[in-house]
């Protein structure tokens, strides 16, 4: 039922880390392998980015939050001192689909 949030996480993660070791200086077919066998952006799509308790109640909402989520685990930013992980780019995902949920239903629990 989430395959299409789960392919959108794994290719904007896969793409952003491959852009990612890429201008680090990783040769293109072992960048390209990293990409998909070495981190952790496959577990992230395919469990923990589609828990149904977490997500937005729209499919565009759902595939932003997806994208949002594997753009930001892949980028190795640093935001005030602070690495983006996977963790806090799927916990960042989880509020915003929060946020969604409680602007959709008004005064609900």
């Amino acid at each position: 039922r989430h395959l299409g949030l789960a392919a959108v996480t794994l290719a904007v993660g896969a793409l952003v880390t491959l852009l990612v070791l890429l201008g680090q200086g990783t040769e293109p077919a072992k960048a390209l392998q990293w990409a998909f066998l070495s981190y952790p952006t496959a577990f992230l799509a395919a469990f923990m980015v589609t828990e149904p308790a977490t997500l937005p109640p729209r499919r565009w909402q759902r595939l932003a939050v997806g994208a949002g989520v594997g753009a930001l685990s892949a980028a190795q930013l640093s935001i005030v001192g602070i690495l983006v992980s996977p963790e806090l780019a799927l916990l960042l995902g989880n509020l915003a689909g929060l946020g969604w949920r409680r602007l959709r239903r008004p005064g609900r629990g």
